[in-house]
This record gives structure tokens, C-alpha cells and sequence, in this order.
């Protein structure tokens, strides 16, 4: 802001506000930008009189002050700035005039392009004695005129605009109101675009309002590069005056590629060229030139060079030769860049495309020129054998005749491709002088004959070579493999053959087999020397003897094999004569005969078969290896036979275990082993498995069954409570209220057995010396003061107790106790829990009831827990009391630290908390409203939810019920013996009315009458009681017994034989309404049981 003071001469020597005649304002003015500096904004608010109550005084001096500040700004681009620090207006007293009077006026000039608005205030204030003043807030608004020229963006340089040549017409190509700005406002800032009179109209038409620039005439590159036009920016105002300017757009043509090229020479050139040898197309020899050009922009045309050949790949043109093109000359030139090969190469045909460098090529209708070139021949080539070959030629090939031709192939052509022929021996080969080679033809041919049984004569090797005229050659390899003519007939070792088949065989047993491919043995096959299949192939077929129909030939295999079921009683022996052929063709089939004699032999038809077909062992567990448990024997009614004994695998049983190796069966003795030591606890309780006994042909199987019994190996296991990690199961700790309730546990002590029955039943001692107030339950193991017998708050006691089991080879383990008393009253806590007994004494729900309140202990007391003292049922009056249907009453302490747990605390004392600082941590501020972290655990354990919190004296202690107390038992029982008092003398009434009838004399029976048969609804009826009697009988249960085999408990009835399980092999009690997996129990009958 920027202030002004001016000082007048008047004075005034007492001390009353001045006021402005126009009151607190405030005013409003409104100036035209063009005002000229020093016009008197008063005109309308003028003068402005200020009023002091002192002003008749002639001292009286008023003094003014004027301050500006600009809160509205035009947003112009370009507009001139006008600093807000100078502001342009200035207050001018009135002395002579209108004394104690001012005037405000204007001292720079105005500018609505920058500053829209300015608030003035105007201050007068009389400096004596108290400075006493008065304001006067003036806004004076800017209003905008006609006074900016609109401005073109262009930096004072013609617009250029690209266009492509051949667009269409209609096409927008520039949008000029971009390019323009009004610094102006409003209306002053609407434009109007013309074209002038110097522009290309006939190609352009502006649209006035928009600025857009339209084409109306399709533009040529080649006819015209540029074309002009003048726009004229107009605002049309008239005040004061209309402003206007002007610009010049050149619109710059593209040249587009629509005009042919064309190449000066003909279409088809033809050239012939010698390829490297001759010295005559060597690398760098220019074989054509000639130039392009076009009516197109530009100086130079690009040349596309396309190569077609018939026998080679494009590409492989490339690489030998170039065409190049001169920018400035616009000339090709055509030369070989590297050397020339006519065998890869022969004919090359090139193809010459111009067209514009500067875009892509036009497809359609570019210039080709077609140059044709033909690569002559020298002799650079050497003849060409096949790789080696190997030639088959049978050993009665035709003297003179042709066996093989060789052919050499060369590159080169016409002369230079010719070739004559040569051969030397190899190794190993037979002799050279068996064949002849024509060196014009390479014909090979047979000059003597062959012999395949000649060892040395099998294989022949020669090296042949080919040579042209120039001496240039190569060789190959020559392998000639002589092949066996049918010249050997078949043969047998032995004029008689002696073969044998077992009795009682299948029909189609198979005897024996004559063939090569399927011998019997090897002095009873039928050989033939030749190796050719077709030579060797043999053909079976009978020619004399009693075979009878018994026996089948095979034709092609000569396998015997019988048509029925032999019996050696009948015919021991079979003799007959077997013609064997083969199938050779050149010069044709040879044939031989053999005697054959066949003993028909004793077949083992018997199986063996075990003594007994089910054995059945029982063994005690960790029974040593190698005990032998049982020796099984079979017989078989067969001769000569030896029976070995196996475990059947085949089975799951058996596979399992042959797994476990637990057992070794001898084979030559069937005596049956332990292999491994039996765990009852850990492995299997009985094994199942079949036992195998063998001929080597016929075998026979036995069941097996393994029962493996229990033992007392194992000795009571500690589950310990300590609640420090470091200390052995065997160390408890516990912590006791002496103010609970009677008969409230101190702690228990947990041991577990793993055998089973009578030796896995746990009883619990007192060890001494121990304390003499405690006593433990031999049964469940808790801990509890005895009767009569009081305890110490605030002491340590420690005591020892052992685990042993049933037995008579009793197993048993120790353990120490530690128990810290304190005085309930002091430290505990009530929680009141919505829960159930049952459901609140679960093991899952205990643990994480006393988990979550450990949990928010120890956000206070990091080392610390909290455990349950005792717990006990709500009264129904206490319930109406609190208004809740059910739930428990749970006393919580806590202790600070851990560090008097365990067995290396023993030293220390345990820091129990008051109830106080109990209730600070779970009550919501002390009172009985669970605190937030209480509530928020509840979330996790809904089935013991903390609904109140309660310190020890504030709990409603529960009446004892009326039927507990001294007077409710004296009602019960005066009751119960009136009850029976009134029974008797019913008993008497009812015997002395009995009495007294028996004793009247009775009428004579009238006859009786027929009784019709009794109708089946009555026999239904009764038997209806019957069932509902022994159903009532079936309730009840004449005995309880253990299961030896399992352990589990479980009661009978004599009287119906049914039985129901009380307790599962893992000990856990069964309710009645409870359904039982009977999976869970070895035994579900355990009637079958030794009880």
C-alpha cells in the first residue's frame, strides 16, 4: 500500500473526533482507463467534509491521509504492468476554499488491462492532543475501453504454413485465431477476420468469425512452391475508435512424388562376360552406364536394383556387383565388385527401378531397364564321384555282365565336363582281376566267377578315379558285397532227433522247434549254410510215422506242439519222419529229412499244501531278534520235488511287512523269525500276511496272523505347568488362595503312560518327607489341603510326588512341587464370565481365557501372568440380582514377574498384585465395566466373554440354597420318613383287605364257555410288553470292566449281552448322548475280550 500525508495550517487546541459528512462508507466510483491524470474523483462525492466539533476554533488543523491497494487484476496476455506499490491517486486539501475540506484525484494513469478495481481509504485525524481520526473506504473501478490493437503472435515475421500439394478441396490448412489476442475485454475483444486484396482468393476463403483458412483450389507443387495471403484482424468497435491490424501467411507447397521418372537408354541391355580365370572380369570393371531423372523436385534419383537368376538366389548376385548413382549427374554405373563364379552364377539378369529419393518408391509406373548377363565357362572344376558306395552282387552273377556304373559329374560344361575312368584295389578286398572297368564308360563287369564261401572272395574294395582334360580329379570308395545263391540244402547234426513233452499239458503245448529263429536246443536245429532269408527260410511238414493226429506241425516254424492232452500211460513214446524244405529260388528249393522221436514225460500235477490253513502267533513286544516264533511245514503228493517257503509280497499285508522287515521266513525249513523288535505302542498290534510254499512250479498258501501284546516297558511321562521354559516336566508350580472355598484344588500333577490296559493306569503318591496341610488324590492327581488342616499365607511349601503304574513290575518317575500361598481377599479379582461350567472348563477355552488376560497384564507388567484361583457358579439370586440368566464367577489374580517361577526361582517369592492395581488393568477406571482391551479380547474368545469386573469385596457372596442347609435337611428328611410311615400302613390296609377276601366263601365257577381263538392284535400286544420289558432291562448294567487289549473301559448287561464303551483307548470319558468312532477302539465287541 502506499500513503500520502498533507499537512494544513489550522490549529486547534481542543481535542473533539473529526467525521466525514458521508459516514463509514463504503463508495463506490467508476472511471474510464482513459481518465487523464489529475481528474477529481470528488465530482460526485465532493468535497469531501470532514466535521470536528472544535472546527470554529481558529487553530483547528485536519489533517488527511490516502491509501490504495489493487484487488482486482485483468488476466491479459501482454498487458502492460502497473506496479501495485505506486497507486494513482493522491488527496488534495482545500484550504482556501472549503477549509478542513480535501478532494481525491488521480496521479497516474489508468489501466483495466492490469489493475480492474482499487480500494482507497481515506483517513482524517486530528494530531492533538489524542490523534483522534475517522475513515472514509472508497472503491473505484477501472472500466475497460477500446484501446489495444489486436496483436498477431508472430514476432513480425510472415506466418509460414505447411501444405501437401494435391489435398482436397474443403480441407482446413490454418487456424488464424491462434495466432492473434486482443488485450482487450468483452466485447472490445471479439475479432473479425477478412482476407485483403492481395491474397490468393482463388485458392483460400477465410471464415470471419473463426479465423479457420479453408482450401477452394486443388495447390501443385510443380506449378507454384508458395502461396500469400494478407488476413485483417478486426474488433469492430466504434469507442472510441475500431482497432485493427494485419498479417501476412505464406503457405509453403510439399512436393508430393506424383511425376514418372524415366532413365535415357533402352529397356533390355545384353552383355556376356568370362567368369575369374580368364582376366577378363576381375573386381572394379564397369560393364554399363547410363542416368535417370524426373520432372519431380530434387537433383538426384535413388535406383532400386531387383536381380533375378534361374539357377541361384537373388542375394548371391549382390555380393559381385554394385549400382551406383551420381546425385549431381544423375548417372548409373554398373561394375563387378567382387569375383565371379559361373557355376554359382551363370546368368544374371538385373533389374534397374528409378524413383523419388525423397519419399518411398511409387509402385506404379517407375522406369525398369532390364540388363541381361551371360558368365562363360572355364575349367576350374575337377569331376565330382558319388560318395563311396556299396554295391551288392549275388555269387552266381553272369560272367561279362554290367554289375555297376560309374558316373562322375562336373561343374564345368561342354568339354571341360569331360571324364575318364580308372580303379585300384583296396584293402581287404579279393582279387582285382575278378572284374574290369571301362574308362570311357565306367562300366564295371564280372570277368570271373564269384564264390561266396571263399572267405577271402566275401567283399571286394576298389578306389575309382575320375580326370578331365585338365588333370583335375577325384575318387571314391567302391565296396562290392557278394550275395549267397540257394546252392546248400538243409542239414541236421543228427539223423535222429529225441525231444519230449510233459503229461497232462494243454493242447497246443509246444514240443520243440527246427527253425533258426526259434531253436530248441542246439544239436537238434536244422542248419542251411546260405545266408540269404529267402534262402534259409525253411518249411516243415510230416512224411510218415504214428503221430496219430496227437501232434501239429508248423509249417513255417516246424514247431511241434500237441493236438490233445497226452497221457504217458497210454503212449510213452511217438516216432515219425519230418521233411524240412527252404524257400530258395536261385536256382530253387532244396529238402532234407529227420527222424524225430518224442518221450512223452511225468508232469508235477500236485500242489503243496500247508498242515494247518491258518496259523496264528502271539509274541510280546521287544521280543529279541531272531526268536523263533513259529515253524510251518507242507507236504506234496508229487515225486522228487523240494517245497521252499516265502512271504506273499503280493498283498498290502505282506508288501508291509516285507517294508518293516520284521519278519525272516526260512525258506528250506519254514521256520518263521523275528527280524525286528516289536513296538506296541508305536508299531503295528497285528499283522496279517500269507504264506507261500512252492514245487518251483505249484504252490500253496497258509494264512498267518501276528498278535503283538503289550508290556509294561514304559514308565509314567511329566507334563509339567511351569510356567518358565528352561525348568523339566517334572517341576510344578502352583499358587493357592487360603481364603477359598473348601475343597477347592491346590494344583494338579499330570503323568502320562503309553502302555495300555492295567499297565498304562497312573497312581499318584505323596512323597516324604512333604508338608503335612496337603494331600494328593491317587486317582486324578490334584493337590488339596486336608481336612482340619489350615495353611500360611505368604510361605513357600515344597513337596514331592511319583507316578506309578499298576503293575507288578511297577515303573515309576518323581516330581517336586511348589506351592506359594496368599490371602485371597487381598489380590483377587471377580470376572464375571457368560459361560457354562462345561464350556468354560475346556481345555481350549481355559487356556485362552487366562492366555488374553496375560496378554493385557503384561502390557503394564511385561513379565508377568495371571491364573485363576477358583471359580464357582452364580446363585439364582445372585443372577436376578445382576439381571443375567447364567454364567460364572471367576477370582483372577495376577503376579508381577516370573522370575520366582520354575526351578530357578526357588529363592525368590512371587509379586502378587492388589486387587487395586488388578482392577486398574482390566476394570474401565476401577469401575465394574471391563475395560477396553478386556472387551476388544472378547472378540477373540466368544465363548468366555468378561460381561463385569468386580474387586473381592464388592461380590454378592450366594446364599446357601434352603436344601443345603441345616433346616432344609431336617425338612427332607422328616419328609422322607412320614413318606414311609404312610407307605407301611398302606401295606397293612391293603394285605388285611386281601385277607379278609380270601377268607369269604366263593361261589361255584359257572361252565365254562368255548373261548374263541385268541385274535393276532392281542398276541401283538403282548408282545409289545414283552419288548418294552426287556428294553427297560437293557437300561441297566449288571457290570463294568477293562478291555485287557485296549485298556478301555466299558459296561455289560447279563441279562440282554449288550455292551457300550465308557472311556476310549486314550482314556477320555464317552457320554451316553456322545456318538463313538468306533475306529478309536481295536476291539468293538468286547464281549470277545477276556474279561
Amino acid at each position: 500500500w502506499y500513503q500520502r500525508r498533507v499537512t494544513g495550517a489550522i490549529v486547534d487546541t481542543f481535542n473533539a473526533a473529526p467525521t466525514f459528512n458521508f459516514g463509514s462508507g463504503p463508495l463506490t466510483v467508476e472511471l474510464l482507463e482513459d481518465a487523464a491524470i489529475g481528474t477529481v474523483i470528488s465530482k460526485v462525492y465532493s468535497p469531501f467534509l470532514a466535521k470536528d466539533a472544535d472546527e470554529d476554533h481558529p487553530d483547528k488543523v485536519l489533517r488527511y491521509t490516502v491509501d490504495a491497494i489493487a484487488v482486482g487484476t485483468a488476466v491479459q496476455v501482454g498487458a502492460s504492468v502497473q506496479s501495485p506499490f505506486n497507486p494513482p491517486f493522491d488527496i488534495f486539501c482545500c484550504y482556501n476554499d472549503a477549509p478542513n475540506t480535501a478532494v481525491l484525484i488521480t496521479t497516474a494513469p489508468l489501466d483495466a488491462e492490469y489493475v480492474t478495481q482499487w480500494d482507497v481509504t481515506i483517513k482524517v485525524w486530528d494530531p492533538q492532543p489524542y490523534n483522534a481520526f475517522d475513515s472514509l473506504l472508497i472503491h473505484v473501478k477501472v472500466k475497460d475501453i477500446n484501446d489495444n490493437d489486436p496483436d498477431w503472435n508472430m514476432g513480425g515475421s510472415p506466418k509460414v504454413v505447411n501444405i501437401k500439394e494435391n489435398e482436397p478441396i474443403g480441407m482446413k490448412v490454418a487456424d488464424l485465431k491462434t495466432l492473434v489476442n486482443d488485450k482487450d475485454a468483452g466485447d472490445n475483444n471479439q475479432l473479425f477476420f477478412t482476407l485483403e486484396a492481395a491474397s490468393d482468393k482463388d485458392y483460400f476463403y477465410i471464415e470471419p468469425t473463426t479465423g479457420s483458412v479453408f482450401l477452394q483450389k486443388s495447390l501443385d507443387y510443380e506449378y507454384r512452391e508458395h502461396h500469400w495471403i494478407s488476413v485483417k484482424a478486426s474488433d469492430q468497435r466504434h469507442d472510441p475508435i475500431e482497432r485493427w491490424s494485419r498479417a501476412d501467411i505464406n503457405f509453403a507447397i510439399i512436393d508430393l512424388n506424383d511425376n514418372y521418372p524415366y532413365i535415357v537408354g533402352g529397356p533390355d541391355i545384353y552383355l556376356s562376360i568370362t567368369e575369374v580365370g580368364s582376366g577378363t572380369a576381375f573386381p572394379g570393371k564397369s560393364l554399363i552406364k547410363t542416368f535417370a531423372t524426373e520432372d519431380d523436385d530434387g537433383s538426384s534419383v535413388n535406383v532400386d536394383s531387383r536381380i533375378k537368376c534361374t539357377s541361384f538366389l537373388p542375394a548371391a548376385a549382390n555380393t559381385v556387383l554394385e549400382l551406383t548413382a551420381d546425385s549431381f549427374t544423375k548417372s548409373l554405373k554398373l561394375e563387378v565388385i567382387s569375383s565371379i563364379d559361373r557355376e554359382t552364377i551363370n546368368e544374371i539378369t538385373l533389374e534397374i527401378v528409378a524413383y523419388n529419393w525423397r519419399t518411398a518408391p511409387v509402385l506404379d509406373g517407375t522406369v525398369t531397364t532390364t540388363v541381361h548377363i551371360n558368365v562363360n565357362d572355364i575349367n576350374d572344376n575337377p569331376p565330382i564321384l558319388p560318395a563311396d558306395v556299396a554295391i551288392d552282387v549275388k555269387e552266381c552273377f553272369e560272367l561279362g555282365k554290367v554289375a555297376y556304373t560309374v558316373v562322375a559329374t562336373d561343374k564345368d560344361i561342354g568339354k571341360n565336363a569331360v571324364s575318364t575312368y580308372s580303379m585300384t584295389v583296396g584293402t581287404p578286398s579279393g582279387p582285382i582281376t575278378d572284374f574290369y572297368l571301362n574308362p570311357i564308360t565306367g562300366e564295371l563287369s564280372v570277368t570271373k566267377p564269384l564264390n561266396r564261401e571263399d572267405a577271402s572272395r566275401l567283399v571286394y574294395k576298389f578306389i575309382m578315379k575320375a580326370t578331365d582334360i585338365g588333370s583335375l580329379f577325384d575318387t571314391m570308395l567302391l565296396t562290392v558285397n557278394i550275395k549267397d545263391c540257394n546252392d546248400n540244402q538243409p542239414e541236421y547234426p543228427l539223423k535222429i532227433l529225441e525231444l519230449s513233452v510233459q503229461e497232462l499239458k494243454t493242447v497246443g503245448a509246444k514240443v520243440t522247434g527246427y527253425s533258426q529263429d526259434n531253436p530248441l536246443d542246439v544239436d537238434k536245429q536244422a542248419v542251411d549254410n546260405d545266408i540269404d532269408p529267402i534262402n534259409r527260410d525253411l518249411k516243415f511238414k510230416f512224411i510218415a510215422g504214428n503221430h496219430q493226429d496227437r501232434f501239429d506241425l508248423n509249417a513255417n516254424t516246424g514247431l511241434i506242439t500237441t493236438k490233445v492232452i497226452l497221457d504217458r500211460e497210454e503212449v510213452e513214446k511217438y516216432e515219425f519222419i519230418v521233411e524240412t524244405t527252404d524257400t530258395g529260388i536261385d536256382p530253387g528249393p532244396l529238402s532234407t529229412t529227420v527222424t524225430v522221436v518224442i518221450t512223452v514225460t511225468d508232469a508235477n500235477d500236485h500242489p503243496p499244501i500247508f498242515k494247518d490253513s491258518v496259523y496264528e502267533v502271539v509274541v510280546r513286544e521287544n521280543t529279541p531278534i531272531s526268536t523263533m516264533l513259529l515253524t510251518v511245514s507242507a507236504t506234496d503228493q508229487d515225486k522228487d520235488v523240494s517245497i521252499g517257503y516265502t512271504i506273499d509280497t503280493t498283498k498290502d499285508d505282506g508288501k508291509v511287512a516285507s517294508k518293516l522287515n520284521t519278519f525272516l521266513l526260512v525258506s528250506s525249513t519254514g521256520v518263521l523269525q523275528s527280524n525286528n523288535i516289536f513296538n506296541y505302542e508305536t508299531g503295528p498290534k497285528e499283522y496279517n500276511f500269507w504264506l507261500i510254499a512252492s514245487d518251483g512250479t505249484k504252490t500253496g498258501n497258509s494264512q498267518l496272523k501276528v498278535i503283538v501284546t503289550d508290556i509294561n516297558d514304559n514308565s509314567p511321562v511329566w507334563f509339567s505347568n511351569s510356567f518358565c521354559h528352561l525348568n523339566p516336566p517334572n517341576f510344578y508350580n502352583c499358587e493357592y488362595n487360603t481364603n477359598a472355598p473348601p475343597n477347592t484344588p491346590v494344583g494338579q500333577v499330570t503323568a502320562r503312560d503309553i502302555d495300555t490296559g492295567s499297565f498304562g493306569f497312573v497312581i499318584y503318591n505323596i512323597l516324604q518327607p512333604s508338608p503335612t496341610e496337603f494331600e494328593l488324590e491317587s486317582v486324578n492327581g490334584q493337590i488339596r489341603v486336608k481336612l482340619g488342616q489350615t495353611v500360611t499365607s505368604y510361605r513357600k511349601y515344597m513337596m514331592g510326588a511319583s507316578a506309578t503304574d499298576n503293575t507288578q513290575s511297577a515303573r515309576r518317575n518323581e516330581c517336586r512341587v511348589r506351592i506359594d500361598t496368599f490371602y485371597g481377599p487381598e489380590h483377587l479379582i471377580i470376572m464375571h464370565v457368560d459361560s457354562t461350567e462345561a464350556t468354560f472348563t475346556n481345555q481350549l477355552n481355559y487356556d485362552l481365557f487366562l492366555s488374553k488376560c496375560t496378554e493385557i497384564l503384561r502390557r503394564r507388567h511385561p513379565t508377568g501372568r495371571c491364573q485363576i484361583s477358583h471359580y464357582v457358579r452364580k446363585d439364582a439370586r445372585v443372577r436376578r440380582h445382576l439381571l443375567q440368566d447364567s454364567g460364572l464367577m471367576v477370582s483372577v489374580y495376577g503376579i508381577a514377574d516370573t522370575s520366582a517361577d520354575g526351578e530357578i526361582g526357588l529363592n525368590n517369592s512371587p509379586v502378587f498384585l492388589t486387587k487395586s492395581e488388578m482392577m486398574e488393568i482390566f476394570s474401565d477406571r476401577g469401575t465394574d465395566t471391563p475395560s477396553n482391551e478386556l472387551v476388544t479380547a472378547g472378540l477373540d474368545m466368544p465363548n468366555t466373554a468378561v460381561t463385569r469386573i468386580q474387586s473381592v469385596s464388592d461380590v454378592i457372596v450366594p446364599e446357601t440354597p434352603f436344601w443345603k442347609s441345616a433346616t432344609g435337611i431336617g425338612v427332607i428328611i422328616a419328609i422322607i420318613l412320614a413318606s414311609l410311615l404312610l407307605l407301611a400302613l398302606l401295606a397293612f390296609a391293603s394285605y388285611s383287605l386281601v385277607k379278609y377276601l380270601s377268607n369269604r366263601p366263593q361261589p361255584l365257577p359257572p361252565e365254562p364257555k368255548p373261548q374263541p381263538e385268541p385274535k393276532p392284535r392281542n398276541g401283538k400286544r403282548k408282545f409289545r410288553k414283552t419288548i418294552r420289558k426287556v428294553m427297560t432291562m437293557n437300561k441297566l448294567a449288571t457290570g463294568k470292566a477293562i478291555d485287557p487289549n485296549t485298556g478301555a473301559v466299558y459296561c455289560y448287561n447279563k441279562l440282554t449281552g449288550t455292551t457300550r464303551w465308557l472311556q476310549t483307548t486314550k482314556g477320555e470319558t464317552i457320554l451316553q448322548s456322545q456318538t463313538v468312532d468306533v475306529t478309536q477302539i481295536d476291539d468293538p465287541n468286547p464281549l470277545t475280550a477276556n474279561v
